[in-house]
Formats: C-alpha cells, sequence, structure tokens
C-alpha cells in the first residue's frame, strides 16, 4: 500500500476512535423509558393499529427531552367516552421538606435544569408558612430518585402492595390517531404534521409522569388521601394579579401563574386554569404572554404545537425534577438523534477511506 494513504487511512482511523471516545464519555448512560402496554380493548377497535401506533409515537418524543434513568410502564386502554383521554397514576405522599429536598437535591446534581435551579431558590418564598404534604405519581417520585413499586396490574385494578404499572391512561377511538398522509419528519424525527390523537397522548404521558391536572391538588381531595395536599407544581402556583404572591387558594375557573422565579425579570411563566376539571392544566388564553392552544390545554383545540424543548411543557416538567439533556443548556451532550447523524457521519468516513483504498490497490495493480 502506498506509504502516504496508509499513514492517511491510520490518521482517519485515530480519529473514529477519538471521536467514539467522546462520545461514550459524555453520552448519558440512560434516559428516561416509557414502556407501554395494551390491553385487549384495541384489538377490538377499527382504529386500534392507529390508536398503538401513535402511543409509541409519543413516547418516543417524551423518551428523547428528558434524562432522568428511570422506567415507567403504563396500562393503555382504549375506552369510549366523551373525553379524549384521562390519566389515572398511582401517587406517594411526602411532606413538604422531602419533596423540596429531593428537588434540591436533583437540581445541584442537575445544573443544565436552570428552570429547577430558579424554582429551589425561590420555594420559600410566601409558600413556607403553610407546608402541606405533597403527593407525587409515582413515576415523578422515582425521577427525583425514591424506588417506588407501581401500583396497577394487568387489568388495571389498584394494589396497596405494589404491581407492575404506574398509571393507567385510557383514550376514547373517537380521535383521529392516523398519521396525516404525507408524513414529513423534523430532524429529531417528530412528525411535521401534528394529529389530534397525538396530542391527546402527550398531553396524557406528562399527567403519567405528575404534570399536568396529577400535578396540582390544591382544592382536591380524592379520598384516597384526606386533608389538604400539594401537587408537584403547586409550590409554583402564584396569584393570577400578582406574579410574585404565592396562592394556596383554587376555584374551578380561576386562573394562576406558574413559574420557578417569581418576579423575576425575563424568566417566563404560565398561566393555568380549570374550565373542566384539571386544574393543573394550561389556559388556552395565554402562552408567555400570547394567546395559543397548546398540548396541555385544559380545554379541547386546534394544537399546532410540537412537544420539543422549546414547549412551555418542558418547562412544566423540568420543575418537577425531569431534567434535560445537557445539550439543552451548555452543548455538551448531543441529544440521541444527534448520536445517530453522528454515526452515521462515521460510516460515511469510513466507506470513503475504504473506496480510497480500494481505487489505490487498483491503481497500483494497473
Amino acid at each position: 500500500m502506498n506509504p502516504r494513504l496508509k499513514l492517511l487511512n491510520l490518521a482517519m482511523l485515530a480519529g473514529v476512535f477519538s471521536i467514539l471516545n467522546l462520545i461514550l464519555a459524555t453520552a448519558p448512560a440512560s434516559a428516561l423509558e416509557i414502556d407501554a402496554v395494551f390491553d385487549s380493548s384495541f384489538a377490538s377497535q377499527p382504529n386500534g393499529a392507529d390508536m398503538e401506533a401513535a402511543v409509541n409515537t409519543a413516547i418516543s418524543i417524551v423518551d428523547q427531552l428528558y434524562e432522568n434513568p428511570v422506567t415507567v410502564n403504563v396500562l393503555f386502554q382504549a375506552i369510549d367516552a366523551p373525553t379524549p383521554g384521562s390519566t389515572r397514576p398511582g401517587y406517594v405522599q411526602l411532606t413538604y421538606a422531602q419533596y423540596s429536598g429531593l428537588l434540591t437535591a436533583n437540581a445541584a446534581a442537575n445544573p443544565q435544569n436552570t428552570t429547577l435551579g430558579y424554582g429551589v431558590q425561590y420555594l420559600g418564598r410566601g409558600n413556607g408558612a403553610n407546608p402541606l404534604d405533597v403527593l407525587l405519581t409515582d413515576a415523578n417520585a422515582r425521577a427525583l430518585g425514591l424506588n417506588v413499586p407501581g401500583l396497577f396490574d394487568s387489568n388495571g385494578a389498584p394494589h396497596a402492595g405494589g404491581a407492575k404499572f404506574d398509571a393507567v391512561v385510557q383514550l376514547s377511538p373517537s380521535f383521529n390517531y392516523a398519521p396525516p398522509p404525507s408524513v414529513g419528519l423534523q430532524p429529531n424525527g417528530q412528525i411535521l404534521f401534528q394529529q389530534d390523537g397525538l396530542t391527546i397522548i402527550e398531553h396524557e404521558l406528562n399527567e403519567v409522569l405528575g404534570g399536568g391536572g396529577a400535578g396540582s391538588w390544591v382544592g382536591r381531595d380524592d379520598g384516597q388521601f384526606p386533608g389538604p395536599h400539594y401537587g408537584s407544581l403547586d409550590p409554583f402556583r402564584y396569584k393570577e394579579d400578582a406574579p410574585s404572591v404565592y396562592t394556596g387558594s383554587f376555584t374551578l375557573g380561576e386562573q394562576a401563574f406558574l413559574t420557578t422565579a417569581p418576579g423575576v425579570s425575563g424568566v417566563d411563566g404560565i398561566w393555568w386554569t380549570s374550565l373542566i376539571g384539571d386544574q393543573g392544566d394550561f389556559s388556552n388564553a395565554i402562552k408567555f404572554g400570547g394567546g395559543e392552544c397548546l398540548i396541555q390545554s385544559a380545554e379541547l383545540c386546534k394544537v399546532d404545537e410540537f412537544y420539543t424543548s422549546n414547549s412551555p411543557e418542558f418547562v412544566m416538567m423540568n420543575a418537577i425534577g425531569y431534567d434535560p439533556f445537557g445539550s439543552a443548556s451548555d452543548g455538551t451532550t448531543p441529544l440521541p438523534s444527534t448520536w445517530v447523524m453522528m454515526l452515521t457521519g462515521l460510516a460515511g468516513l469510513g466507506f470513503i477511506a475504504y473506496r480510497r483504498q480500494k481505487k489505490a490497490a487498483a491503481l497500483a495493480a494497473a
């Protein structure tokens, strides 16, 4: 072989190994993994296959946003209902001090989660005088480092001693779960045209993880946990007309302000409301100061939003301890889709080197 070509190949090989070592050193060891099981009700639905495909797509979108190394098991059921979807998560009860301690420890271990960094800094503003116990979904508790079992069996029945599933999600087959006829993909693999069913599933997955309606317990008592409680999001609830003042009251239709940095200039917040029961869901009227229908909106509406690291839902989940990959803030750790592109590029370099070597050998033989 030509000595110069041999040196070139050795240099390229060294470069490949250097990049692979960099990937192994900086890539997250694991990330959020939501595992779905579909019960027999999907088989009886004409669009059951589309529903299952939409669930898997939504899960892949959510999984790639958060690096918490936990597995969440969800049982899905197809149920004819007037509402598009509903979620029954298992809950654990913590003292306020335990919850705030877990958030503080998570923020310290994950400085890229700047939303939570603000959150723990301002937790004592206004709500420390009445530190109620906090109800966290099983998934949220696990994301914060607690070893908690699931609650539901394969029939969706709860078992106090523990079972496989962390939540049961019921979806109405009356909505459109089929992808558009012409499907385009963004660089992260997300479908370009958001269909109704995908938005519904993303909404419910947030509640499985502890956001949205599952994240607020102010003014609620379901009998399982008697007495007043906070949910995971309630420590970040502030008054509608005074965003620097915490509010522990909530009535149907009232608006409040969700923020981890009350009164801090340049830090966005989200208006939320309860018009149909999920009091941790968002108001359609306002998103960061402007009207828009959102994935976590309380009312049914035409959603054009994609679930990304720029979504207000992403901010909501960061606040309760779901951490972005390092690249979300400092660019040190590429997202999973980036690894695919990098490895594809490396394969291309290897192929080019192979072609050059083969061509050189042919010329030498001639």
